[in-house]
């Protein structure tokens, strides 16, 4: 009996791996290694703070779409936090950007750097408990 229910909590995880966008190179790519490149662009390239406040807001935003919607398809737990994670870094810097809250002249480097430093602790669930939330189905089947 528990090797059936073993077997099916193999299956399982097998299928969210197979539905990770994160294991796929292209979506990778797509997903996160552009917005990174977005991240670090203003480091390298001379540019207008709004500019830059758009390029880090961007990147942040896509990120944290992309986790979101990994999270939906594969039931990553590590991308249920980095989402919201990135999304409201994204919104802290476009209120920094705008000058609605002012945390000093490095406080984009503070929110950038502030939630970069937190993604590591996101992984704490996954070696706690497994990559994947059980019982998340794929929603391309209805789910």
């Amino acid at each position: 009996m528990n090797r059936d229910r073993d077997d099916r909590a193999g299956a399982a995880a097998a299928s969210a791996c197979a539905r990770d966008l994160a294991r796929n190179r292209r979506s990778l790519l797509l997903g996160w290694g552009l917005p990174i490149g977005l991240l670090v662009l203003p480091s390298l390239v001379s540019m207008p703070l709004w500019l830059a406040v758009a390029c880090l807001a961007g990147g942040y935003a896509w990120m944290g779409i992309a986790c979101l919607v990994n999270a939906r398809r594969c039931g990553r737990r590590h991308c249920f936090l980095t989402g919201p994670l990135f999304l409201i870094a994204s919104l802290v810097i476009l209120l920094i950007g705008a000058g609605a809250i002012d945390w000093g002249p490095r406080g984009l480097l503070y929110a950038v750097w502030g939630a970069a430093a937190l993604v590591p602790l996101t992984f704490i669930p996954e070696w706690l408990w497994g990559a994947y939330r059980p019982g998340v189905r794929d929603p391309a089947d209805g789910g």
